[in-house]
């Protein structure tokens, strides 16, 4: 996929000029109607030509370092705690 190796090129560099853009799609080997998109800056038009998700989106969770150290419901179980379950090897003989 020629066009998202252009894109991905071209958000390394956002300040590509006007005249470089064109220039740089003009010489894409891609089919007329994916260059069409591209010189129109036609995202929609685009995403539809090659197939792509309307909505794309990533998350990244940092800690910032006051959460729990241990997952709710991963506590270590309380052996004075009744209505925790006793494992087979624990049991009093």
């Amino acid at each position: 996929m020629e066009s998202i190796s252009f894109l991905e090129q071209a958000g390394r560099n956002p300040v590509l000029a006007h005249v470089e853009y064109l220039d740089s799609v003009k010489s894409l080997d891609v089919p007329d109607a994916e260059r069409r998109a591209l010189l129109d800056r036609d995202f929609a038009g685009l995403r539809a030509i090659l197939g792509a998700r309307a909505v794309m989106a990533m998350h990244i969770i940092a800690p910032d370092g006051d959460e729990p150290k241990e997952a709710p419901g991963e506590r270590e179980p309380d052996p004075q705690d009744p209505a925790q379950p006793v494992r087979p090897d624990e049991r009093k003989a």
